[in-house]
């Protein structure tokens, strides 16, 4: 055998070992042990020799698909069809890295395909730069194109996952099929054209639908994410219109406190204890409540019922609250994306307000030279994570986050506004601003 061979086998290695590590912040290990890895080594030093060592290109590639998948299925904790997916992407693509650079050496030696491919060295080498080229490609891919969590997002949908794997053998047939044309009598430069069109195409072609498919995933996912929370703010909805309903009727009934004092002087001058002892109870239910009516914080029942829920939670925990929103005269903004923009917008500032000592929570709101300003300000802990300058979330699990910053976004943009996310120079205070322009 050539040296080169063995050279391509210990590249061959290096490739399963580099794929191995590049998923362990992904999958929890089935085995910590130093013993396993040692003994997966050893596996792979003897499968790869034995494979490259007299076996057709065809059993070739499908015990290499078999090695590989055992490789990540062994080690990670994942679902068989994860394995056999991650293992179809790399034989795939170090296969049409391969049907790339032959094809190029033989148009520019102007040799047929066949020629350049049987010359054991040079077909050792050019194996050697594939794997190389592969590795360091998807590596990249990694690191600029696939996002960690949208990564993760996707290999959980199996559907996708189903898709991305049978458009992978798709093009794993095609390149046995095109590379068994090499035995063929065919024109040589027609030929190699045709394997590097291929072979280029479906590398392309594999970027592409994984792209296009976590595109698809993410886009469900937030849907699907957006949906429930609407579902929670119309529960919510529904009981700030309660609590809507409660405020009007205390403070209709302090309005009337007069009324009720010389009711009650009734039934006592006509010695009527039955009749007192119902109005009595009758008023109670109206007034007994669980909420401080006696703050008002905006001029909108079902907004200042919102805040009086927040203003009550804000008190046993020790936060101070301070709000006054006032919507101008004519301003339109449905119920609901009152609940989901200042749902999201406050509770996401009370939560963050918990973990701080002596938080505090500030809401601004009032009209200005025709436009609504709003303004949340309030302590937090300095964390945020950003995407190309963006704020995404202030979560430290930034999966299934962020949709709260996209709901408001959407609903500030419907009103034709603009918003904006800040944080000050000493990371301790945060600021959602809104501007809306008045009709």
């Amino acid at each position: 055998m050539s040296v080169f061979f063995y050279v391509y086998v210990l590249f061959m290695i290096a490739f399963i070992e580099i794929m191995n590590y590049s998923f362990h912040n992904f999958f929890e290990r089935r085995y910590e042990r130093v013993i396993f890895d040692i003994l997966s080594l050893t596996v792979n030093a003897i499968s790869v020799t034995f494979i490259f060592w007299g076996v057709s290109s065809f059993i070739r590639s499908v015990l290499l698909i078999i090695l590989l998948f055992i490789n990540v299925i062994a080690r990670y904790k994942m679902s068989s069809l994860t394995a056999l997916t991650i293992s179809m992407v790399y034989i795939v693509s170090t296969y049409s890295v391969r049907g790339i650079i032959f094809p190029l050496i033989a148009l520019a030696s102007s040799q047929p395909l066949v020629a350049v491919m049987v010359h054991k060295d040079s077909y050792y080498i050019v194996q050697c730069l594939a794997l190389v080229i592969t590795t360091a490609t998807l590596l990249l891919l990694r690191k600029h194109l696939v996002k960690d969590d949208d990564f993760r997002l996707f290999i959980s949908h199996p559907f996708q996952l189903r898709t991305y794997l049978g458009w992978l053998f798709v093009s794993w047939i095609l390149m046995m099929v095109i590379n068994t044309g090499r035995y063929r009598d065919l024109e040589a430069t027609w030929y190699s054209l045709t394997y590097f069109t291929t072979a280029s195409l479906i590398a392309l072609s594999l970027v592409y639908f994984y792209y296009y498919l976590n595109k698809i995933t993410v886009y469900s996912e937030k849907e699907m994410i957006e949906r429930r929370i609407i579902e929670s703010l119309e529960s919510k909805l529904e009981l700030y219109k309660r609590l809507e309903d409660q405020l009007m009727s205390i403070r209709r009934f302090r309005h009337d406190y007069r009324k009720v004092l010389h009711t009650l002087k009734y039934y006592s001058e006509n010695e009527d204890n039955e009749g007192m002892a119902q109005f009595i109870r009758d008023t109670l239910e109206v007034v007994d409540v669980p909420i401080d009516a006696g703050m008002q914080y905006s001029n909108n029942f079902l907004l200042d019922a919102m805040l009086q829920d927040i203003s009550n939670r804000a008190e046993k925990n020790n936060i101070r609250f301070e709000a006054q929103v006032f919507f101008p005269e004519g301003f339109e903004i449905s119920d609901l994306d009152i609940v989901r923009l200042f749902g999201n917008a406050v509770e996401n500032s009370l939560n963050h307000t918990l973990n701080v000592e002596d938080g505090w929570i500030k809401i601004l709101g009032k009209e200005t030279n025709h436009w609504f300003h709003l303004s949340i300000s309030n302590s937090f802990d300095g964390l945020i994570k950003k995407n190309k300058g963006a704020i995404i979330t202030r979560k430290k699990d930034a999966h299934d986050h962020g949709h709260g910053i996209y709901i408001m976004s959407d609903i500030v943009e419907k009103l034709n506004g603009v918003i904006t996310y800040s944080d000050n120079e000493t990371h301790d205070v945060f600021t959602v601003k809104i501007s809306i322009p008045l009709n």
